[in-house]
């Protein structure tokens, strides 16, 4: 694994080789070995070295699970009585029981 300083220079050097579109297959090679020391704000290096924009588990979004019985807050109710008695009260509390 090459050093620091020395991988960075190789990034400029690829990163100069997409610029001039004559970059070659064994350089792509290496542009996706050096992944570890391409910054993560360079989004033109990352592209090319063949990095995903996201986790493919992670899609960038926190996504919520909802009660299917009431579309409450998110899903910690496993039990669907318990979810119908949450249900009833909140009616209750509003005045609709």
């Amino acid at each position: 694994m090459p050093d620091r300083e020395h991988a960075l220079e190789r990034l400029e050097y690829l990163r100069g080789e997409i610029e001039a579109e004559q970059i070659s297959m064994s350089e792509l090679s290496e542009l996706a070995n050096l992944t570890e020391f391409i910054d993560p704000s360079d989004v033109v290096l990352l592209q090319w070295a063949g990095v995903p924009e996201f986790d493919e588990k992670d899609d960038g979004h926190e996504w919520l699970v909802m009660c299917p019985y009431c579309l409450c807050e998110p899903m910690d109710v496993t039990n669907k009585d318990e979810c119908y008695e949450r249900i009833k009260s909140r009616a209750e509390e509003k005045g609709y029981a």
